[in-house]
């Protein structure tokens, strides 16, 4: 069908015009959230780098701390302990660096990572070679290494790292810039179109009016009954109206008031005629609004007509709520008169404070799953470098401290001995009373290897019933026979499971560094093989590589299950 008056024309002109302004507002709004977005991704990222550098940096501080410590001591175990946790510093600032080397990192914030390095590896050989002079003695020529070499190679490592940290401090905020630039210049090109097409609007508003007043003063000449029947009907859409409309003389006195009035507030309109507007006030409103009010009558400027404000009603029972007011003025019989209309928005408080609550919620919800993505991250890391039934180090693991290991024993000249056990009697256990038995059993085998040992011996378990020990700072190579007879005895103890004792043995291959070999594989494949010689000389002993017999037989009844 098509229009068939102007005003229809005009109506769909508008429709046209409101679907295209609706149009290009939404672009904009997709291109904000498109940036914003991209902006979160990048700047979660670089909290990432940001917070893997300051705990670079917060190993690098402890391991100087650690290693001023050790200097100063004079005690010897407190020497070992300080070692141990200069060395855990050491593979903490490691594991940061190689997480931080596994991002895509920028050229510059690359080239700083390499400067750092580079200081490090000269950082590490000071604080290493006053670790000798210590272990020799010469403290006060490792106090003094420590203080004109030592910590000034350190704060310059520490220095690069400051640097990397305000580098990517800098380009978090120049992606911040570079998105509030984009919002800017997305702005920038709406703006003109919106601009354009509110113009045209507004000549097409102008036109309707312009008409509209065209006809208002051709209809100056209608009849009293004419404008008697529009009085009518006004009234009678002040009587409907659902916003109260309260008027009021130069006095602040009520001169009239709409039903919706009468039913927001509790009052007739006899009740309210003549008296003071404030008694729909609190009383904490009612001495400002009495002064706006005289202020107004006496200058006639409106300083608060033509604008809407939310303010407190009171009701006739005395509850108070919340009401959008509306001010305009006007003049009737020479008297200036105030009208206000209140709309009640109880409903859209409520709403406002219902959506605060579930945004407060939401940000609860966002914080708590933020911790348990940290936890379970940490659970990861945990269970990558340990074995999930024992708790004991893996092979990963185990690889990574041998090698470190192996430097240490060869930078102080020391000899390092790795344990190679096998359990005898395990695989009986394991198929007689099923696998949750063999399950305790490892568990308690485990407890017993690390409460037999050293605390910097590292235990670790490479497969079902197998496990390794690797002893460093040995002062002779035999002092590993003496930890394999504890070995020995501590697993041949029994083991409680189910009101049963089960009993084990083990045995035990003994290789050495650097006598038997110089590489982490060979050290464990000569104490693999020294193992399975003494499983075939009768087990439940200990064998070091370079023997062509047992070193110890085994004692007592084999293992069995009782």
């Amino acid at each position: 069908m098509k229009p068939q008056h102007p005003r229809q024309w005009l109506l769909i002109g508008y429709g046209l015009i409101i679907c295209l302004l609706v149009s290009l507002v939404s672009i904009p709004i997709t291109r904000f959230n498109f940036i914003n977005e991209q902006l979160d991704l990048i700047v979660n990222e670089h909290s990432r780098q940001a917070s893997l550098v300051h705990s670079m940096i917060s190993a690098a501080r402890e391991r100087i701390v650690l290693l001023s410590k050790l200097v100063a001591t004079k005690d010897s175990f407190e020497r070992d302990d300080y070692f141990m946790a200069f060395r855990e510093q050491g593979s903490r600032f490691a594991q940061h660096y190689q997480a931080l080397t596994a991002i895509e990192l920028q050229e510059d914030e690359r080239a700083l990572l390499n400067k750092q390095t580079q200081l490090t590896d000269h950082s590490l050989g000071i604080q290493y070679r006053i670790i000798d002079l210590v272990d020799e003695g010469a403290t006060e020529q490792a106090s003094v290494l420590l203080y004109q070499q030592a910590i000034p190679a350190q704060d310059a490592v520490l220095a690069v790292l400051q640097q990397l940290t305000e580098l990517q401090k800098q380009r978090n905020q120049a992606t911040q810039r570079q998105a509030s630039e984009q919002i800017r210049t997305t702005i920038r090109h709406t703006l003109p179109l919106l601009g354009l097409l509110m113009l045209f609007l507004s000549a097409l508003i102008t036109l309707y009016i312009s008409r509209r007043i065209t006809r208002m003063i051709k209809a100056q000449n209608q009849t009293e009954a004419e404008l008697r029947d529009t009085q009518a009907r006004e009234h009678a859409i002040l009587q409907n109206m659902i916003d109260a409309v309260i008027s009021i003389n130069s006095q602040g006195q009520i001169a009239s008031c709409n039903p919706a009035a009468e039913k927001m507030f509790g009052y007739t309109e006899a009740e309210l005629l003549g008296k003071d507007v404030s008694i729909l006030m609190p009383s904490a409103y009612r001495s400002e609004h009495r002064t706006q009010v005289k202020r107004f009558m006496a200058t006639q400027v409106e300083t608060v007509t033509g604008k809407t404000r939310d303010q407190i009603a009171i009701h006739r029972d005395g509850h108070h709520f919340p009401v959008d007011i509306g001010i305009t003025s006007l003049e009737l019989g020479g008297e200036k008169m105030v009208v206000g209309i209140l709309r009640d928005i109880t409903e859209r408080k409520q709403a406002e404070a219902s959506m605060q609550r579930s945004h407060d919620e939401l940000e609860h919800l966002v914080a708590q799953r933020t911790r348990e993505l940290k936890e379970a991250n940490e659970r990861l890391t945990h269970l990558a470098c340990h074995d999930s039934l024992t708790g004991l180090a893996n092979r990963t693991v185990l690889g990574e401290l041998l090698k470190s290991s192996m430097a240490i024993a060869r930078r102080h000249r020391q000899h390092m001995a790795l344990l190679y056990l096998d359990l005898d009697g395990f695989k009986v256990i394991n198929d007689q009373l099923g696998h949750q038995a063999g399950d305790h059993v490892l568990q308690s085998v485990a407890q017993r290897l690390t409460a037999t040992v050293r605390t910097e011996d590292t235990v670790a378990r490479v497969g079902g019933d197998e496990f390794i020990i690797c002893m460093g700072n040995l002062k002779e190579p035999m002092h590993a026979s003496l930890v394999a007879e504890k070995i020995i005895q501590a697993i041949a103890q029994p083991y409680e499971y189910e009101g049963r004792q089960l009993h084990l043995g083990v045995s035990i291959g003994i290789s050495l560094y650097p006598d038997d070999s110089d590489s982490a594989d060979g050290l464990i494949g000569r104490a693999d093989a020294a193992m399975y010689q003494m499983k075939k000389c009768g087990k439940n002993g200990y064998r070091f590589a370079h023997e062509q017999v047992p070193g110890t037989q085994p004692k007592g009844e084999s293992p069995s299950v009782r």
